[in-house]
């Protein structure tokens, strides 16, 4: 419960700027590995943090790979593999991608709605990290209900 707090805390603040600049600033993210390497190796081990880290990035760098996200998104969740672990990882990725896809179906939608087409809605750019933040929250929700 703790690592998802800390989990939506650091994606609260870097979500916030990706919305704002469509960028996750690198000198940011230092302090972020180390809140998450600490809280993940405390809770979890050494092996704990350094398999989630792995698994973040490993799948992130195929998104990124077929540009579905940015540099900074994958160091971001690479990071953040640290204080998940694995299974974290797969699901934060999971409830983000899920998010994602219903925020993108709502926009599609309110272009049409505009009168505009499909292959305009499409070359529109958005921020992945608020999405993962989103995800973030349904961890920490379904967590509680669970504890």
């Amino acid at each position: 419960m703790t690592a998802n707090i800390i989990l939506s805390a650091v994606l609260a603040v870097f979500g916030v700027i990706d919305l704002r600049e469509h960028k996750v600033h690198n000198p940011m993210l230092p302090a972020a590995a180390l809140v998450c390497f600490i809280s993940g190796a405390a809770g979890g081990g050494l092996i704990y943090a350094l398999s989630g880290a792995t698994a973040g990035a490993l799948i992130t760098l195929i998104f990124w790979k077929i540009r579905i996200i940015g540099g900074g998104d994958v160091k971001l969740l690479t990071i953040c593999g640290m204080l998940t672990g694995v299974e974290g990882m797969l699901e934060l990725l999971r409830w983000s991608v899920l998010c994602a896809g219903a925020g993108g179906a709502v926009y599609i939608v309110c272009m049409l709605a505009q009168g505009k087409g499909i292959s305009e809605a499409a070359k529109a750019k958005a921020a992945f990290i608020p999405y993962c933040f989103a995800g973030s929250l349904i961890m920490l929700v379904t967590s509680a209900l669970t504890y």
